[in-house]
């Protein structure tokens, strides 16, 4: 009896590990889709500490927010940065600062629980 249920544990164990090594040309696709994943894998940590945002390079200036929250996390950069209003235009979004310079921010899906917005000044 214990010897059958190790074999059947160990068949499932082996199944579960061909899955996973299947997979992982998908899983380092998608973490290095914004470059080194380690910067990332932080800046999401930082997000799960009650950040609204977190800034994931200067140049080009880009952040990371939730995506269940992300008009909340736009409204939370908008203060930060001392920009007056923000308007969404499907993926982009239109930042207006104090001299009425329009700063252009487009976003796209990090996985779908995370978005990146990168800030394109005009």
């Amino acid at each position: 009896m214990k010897k059958t249920i190790i074999i059947f544990v160990l068949v499932i164990l082996v199944i579960v590990l061909i899955y996973f090594a299947s997979n992982i040309p998908y899983f380092i696709k998608v973490a290095h889709q914004e470059g080194n994943p380690w910067v990332t894998f932080r800046a999401i940590i930082s997000l799960n500490h009650n950040h609204r945002y977190s800034q994931l390079s200067q140049n080009p200036e880009k952040y990371i927010m939730r995506s269940s929250d992300f008009n909340a996390s736009l409204k939370s950069l908008c203060k930060d940065k001392g920009w007056l209003s923000f308007e969404q235009l499907g993926a982009s979004v239109s930042f207006q600062d104090k001299n009425g310079k329009h700063i252009l921010g487009v976003f796209w899906p990090y996985t779908r629980f995370f978005k990146v917005l990168e800030i394109k000044t005009l």
